[in-house]
């Protein structure tokens, strides 16, 4: 199973200029995000933590998240209404992740919750 940081640094080998992501107005390259990634790795391990230790960071809230979809142009529709954390993606042979099959599973979940 491939991981968030091993898709980022083949990304990161591919086209290490192409965008991942905008912060603060700022393009953040895949190469910028590999480097800023282990710069934190750097900084962690110089604190004691070591591979494989679980460790915990706060993330902003959905609301957070959805002033900075807005801000940085995305149509409010298009903005997020509820995140969901997967362990693996459904994916086809090829490796194109099946939507379809999300979407029914977060429809399962959201139906289960209203019960």
């Amino acid at each position: 199973m491939k991981t968030v940081a091993d898709e980022a640094l083949g990304f990161a080998e591919r086209m290490p200029e192409a965008p991942c992501a905008i912060e603060d107005g700022r393009i953040v390259s895949y190469a910028d995000l590999v480097s800023e990634a282990q710069a934190l790795a750097g900084a962690l391990a110089r604190l004691g933590v070591r591979e494989g230790e679980v460790i915990s960071f706060q993330l902003p809230t959905l609301a957070a998240l959805l002033e900075h979809c807005v801000a940085a142009g995305l149509a409010k529709q298009k903005a997020p209404e509820r995140l969901e954390i997967v362990a693996d993606l459904p994916r086809t042979a090829s490796g194109k992740v099946r939507k379809d099959l999300l979407r029914k599973e977060i429809a399962a979940k959201i139906a289960a919750e209203g019960k």
